[in-house]
């Protein structure tokens, strides 16, 4: 072969080479076609980004906190930053761990950073080198112990229906049917135990209005029950008198 048609032949074998590579086809020797080179395509199937978890913010204060950092794909490095910053993205001028774990435990105390509210700034690092993007939650820190929860107000309100007489004796009109407070009546706070009623833990009475108000500390399960009865007070020894002593009764 003379020197020019060999430069011809490699020339030629060099575009083809180029061509192939710019297909972007793959070998794949289990497709139809595969194996020759550029006839077949392979998919390609990425990881789930990694992704920082277990951490959450809290809205109760405490004196001290710990949080225990996860990741998606453990085992992880972790590195954090606590400060009084919300917006914190960059975690560069951290240093992650220096062993891959599942989880890193991460505490602060009142003492150590005084009262307010606190920021924990944490990101994630696979086996691999992935990163997870930075991840913040909030705690709001205070001396002492948080303040405990409750008492619990109850509040309600009782209506009767009050019918009207109609005209002619003995019958009533109950297509004028009104709700009307239940003045008086007395309401019961029954303390359940067990799914069962253990005793009446307060009482109190409704007012004009009808309405109620029971305090109920926290931890304690009620249910709330409205008496339905007439008080005697000012009436005469048979129960019927006249109607000035009607005002003692608890339905007026």
């Amino acid at each position: 072969m003379s020197w020019a048609g060999l430069r011809h032949w490699s020339s030629a074998l060099a575009l083809g080479v180029v061509l192939g590579a710019c297909s972007g086809a793959t070998s794949d020797p289990s497709a139809p076609g595969g194996g020759g080179g550029g006839g077949g395509s392979e998919s390609v199937i990425l990881d789930p980004p990694v992704v920082v978890q277990g951490i959450s913010s809290s809205t109760t204060p405490f004196s001290s906190k710990t949080w225990s950092i996860g990741c998606s794909a453990l085992p992880c490095y972790f590195r954090y930053a606590i400060n009084q910053s919300s917006s914190l993205t960059d975690l560069s001028s951290e240093t992650y761990t220096s062993v891959a774990a599942n989880t890193l435990s991460v505490s602060v105390d009142v003492a150590a950073k005084g009262a307010g509210t606190f920021y924990l700034h944490a990101q994630a690092k696979d086996m691999e080198g992935r990163q997870s993007v930075v991840k913040t939650v909030s705690v709001v820190l205070q001396n002492g112990s948080p303040p405990a929860p409750g008492p619990f107000a109850i509040t309600g309100s009782i209506l009767f229906e009050d019918v009207p007489p109609a005209s002619g004796p003995y019958r009533l009109n109950y297509s004028a049917v009104q709700q009307r407070p239940a003045r008086r009546v007395l309401v019961q706070a029954i303390e359940m135990m067990n799914g069962a009623e253990s005793g009446v833990f307060t009482v109190t009475n409704t007012d004009d209005n009808g309405q109620f108000t029971l305090s109920i500390p926290d931890g304690v399960k009620v249910k709330v029950r409205a008496v339905a009865q007439m008080t005697t007070g000012r009436y005469t020894k048979d129960g019927v008198g006249p109607l000035e002593n009607c005002d003692g009764a608890s339905w007026d």
